[in-house]
């Protein structure tokens, strides 16, 4: 009985290796342990197991880790990965967006392809985040009349989400769009 009660366990999608390596990958990130979430979440790919919605998680959060390193090439291939694994959820579209809008790096940033990014997300999901990365990307595209009106429209959009803690980074970018100004991850 012992036997066939760990084979059950052993085999049961709870205990997959990948899936446990993902959600480690992921609190190491939020840890701020990029390394070791890069480890984790490249183990929990490696190992087959994870769902196409979990797999498409796992590049986009391995994206982020990457990103926060400084490895602009890496994390634009994790989420061009996971776009292409989960073309209908818009949270790899914003993020991309978002890094070819306002990356500190030029060489990663191209206006023209971060509003097409980033007006895919909004049509997938209109709320104040993915219009906040649209006027990013109006901006960088220098289309700052377009930037402003977006970035007012977040705004509203952010009040009614009840996301106030986000209010003054949002407003600061809006007064950079005023200025003729587009706006640059710290």
């Amino acid at each position: 009985m012992l036997l066939l009660s760990l084979m059950v366990c052993l085999t049961s999608p709870a205990w997959a290796g990948g899936l446990n390596d993902a959600k480690a990958g992921e609190a190491a990130f939020q840890g701020g342990n990029d390394d070791a979430a890069i480890r984790l979440l490249t183990k929990a790919i490696e190992s087959g197991e994870l769902s196409r919605e979990n797999l498409s998680d796992v590049y986009y959060n391995r994206g982020l880790a990457w990103g926060k390193k400084g490895d602009f090439d890496k994390a634009i291939a994790d989420y061009t990965k996971a776009i292409k694994i989960e073309p209908k959820d818009p949270t790899a579209y914003n993020r991309l967006a978002w890094l070819m809008a306002t990356c500190p790096d030029g060489r990663y940033r191209d206006g023209k392809r971060a509003v097409e990014l980033a007006e895919k997300a909004v049509a997938l999901r209109d709320d104040a985040n993915f219009l906040d990365t649209l006027a990013a990307a109006y901006a960088e595209a220098g289309r700052f009349q377009e930037a402003i009106k977006t970035q007012e429209r977040g705004i509203t959009k952010l009040k009614q989400e009840g996301g106030t803690k986000d209010l003054p980074g949002y407003e600061e970018q809006l007064s950079s769009y005023k200025a003729g100004k587009p706006w640059r991850e710290k």
